[in-house]
């Protein structure tokens, strides 16, 4: 489950999605330096297609074990998620393209939104999607996608081999559930069949939480006025679960806290762009609420993004084990939360000052670098006392108990019975 969104300001616009996933996958955040290509084939996480000649660079949002990604911005600003849908359409175990290989083929390969649709329509029609999207389970779903660039938006939602598409206005966003009825601009089949009563499978639709999540975000959307009011969407709790985030989680939570059966937030992202280009805010670590989004100029390896998916994992987990200590109780969780809050507020106004007075990109740079410093900083404090946490797993949630017992284990595995064993 996921939720992406997009928002139209005055002078800038920002993309934004967390990913929710299962609470023991890491989300890597890693860049991947384009040029020609020599292989005849890419082999994406299940199949192999025809490799492009050429791709573009690209910034990742990724599961570990997975060839795609969640979410991600090209060097040309094209920025694409996808997110789960619930639909009535069949034979989605077939092992075909998943939704996240197809994120990752429509930014290696577009310079526009727009040829980032056509790339996504293209896939979808040649190749099909379907095989398991779970880390430590079976998960099988169809997709939608939610792609922009600095000028315009779209949300394409798919059932199969069918999809439709719409070109956003203002704000707009996707969270696990059909939106467009006969309100679409464009789709490859009759335009007469209203799309969502027709594909909707409503029971697991309704059991993901995506209406609570939907209308939280449409509304929060339409009264935002800047980067920091979108990345507050992103910690956003429904409030009668605000009392048992960590105990027994929320699906109805755009900041998703792991439940019995739910998912969990585990990435985190926002491209902000504006006259000068974008830049890309990340977490690099699970759990929003409790995390600090930290500046990244496309192409630099600063904060959490690295070209070494091993190094990115260990980042990954380094913040993972110390934001489970707080939920034991082995840190303090009121006086992290204030130094994580009074650190992130230092960086959005930093970033605000250079913004306006157009900063060039060797001070904006140094500034990304300074930021991801002061946070590693941050986290290295707590490492010792996150290292006990494997003896004081009894300090733990019950339901959060058994799932640290097996973090870290096994997770670059292709194969669902590795990473489960």
């Amino acid at each position: 489950m996921c939720d992406t969104m997009w928002r139209q300001f005055e002078t800038s616009s920002v993309f934004a999605k967390n990913s929710d996933r299962s609470c023991n996958e890491p989300n890597l955040s890693v860049f991947l330096r384009g040029g020609k290509t020599h292989e005849r084939e890419v082999k994406c996480t299940y199949i192999s297609i025809p490799q492009a000649e050429y791709v573009y660079s690209v910034l990742l949002v990724k599961p570990s074990w997975t060839w795609g990604a969640e979410m991600g911005v090209n060097e040309w600003g094209v920025s694409v998620g996808n997110e789960a849908l619930f639909t009535k359409g069949s034979d989605k175990k077939t092992e075909r393209l998943i939704g996240m290989d197809i994120v990752r083929l429509a930014l290696e390969r577009s310079k526009t939104a727009k040829e980032a649709v056509d790339v996504v329509k293209y896939l979808i029609e040649t190749y099909g999607q379907g095989g398991n999207c779970g880390f430590d389970g079976k998960f099988y779903y169809d997709n939608s996608f939610l792609i922009c660039d600095k000028d315009k938006a779209f949300i394409m939602e798919t059932c199969g081999g069918r999809w439709v598409l719409k070109k956003l206005h203002i704000f707009g966003n996707i969270s696990n559930r059909i939106f467009l009825t006969k309100d679409y601009s464009n789709c490859n089949f009759d335009k007469t069949i209203d799309f969502k009563k027709t594909y909707t499978e409503p029971l697991r639709t309704k059991f993901s939480g995506s209406k609570e999540r939907a209308d939280k975000v449409l509304d929060l959307l339409s009264k935002s006025a800047s980067l920091s009011d979108v990345l507050s969407i992103l910690r956003s709790h429904y409030a009668p679960d605000e009392r048992d985030l960590f105990t027994s989680g929320s699906v109805r939570s755009v900041c998703m806290h792991q439940s019995l059966l739910g998912s969990h937030t585990t990435g985190s992202m926002a491209v902000e762009y504006n006259a000068d280009g974008f830049v890309v805010w990340l977490t690099g670590s699970s759990t929003p609420c409790r995390s600090i989004f930290k500046p990244v100029v496309f192409g630099h390896l600063s904060g959490p993004v690295t070209d070494d998916e091993e190094l990115s994992a260990a980042n990954w987990l380094l913040r993972e084990n110390v934001q489970r200590a707080v939920t034991a109780g082995l840190l303090g969780a009121d006086l992290f939360q204030k130094r994580l809050v009074a650190m992130e507020t230092g960086f959005l106004n930093k970033y605000a000052e250079l913004k306006d007075k157009r900063a060039d990109m060797a001070e904006l740079t140094a500034f990304c670098d300074k930021c991801g410093a002061e946070e590693d900083a941050f986290y290295s404090e707590y490492a010792k006392t996150a290292e006990t946490l494997s003896d004081n797993l009894n300090l733990l949630p019950k339901l959060w108990r058994k799932k640290t017992e097996r973090l870290g284990k096994n997770i670059f595995s292709k194969k669902l019975s590795e990473r489960i064993k």
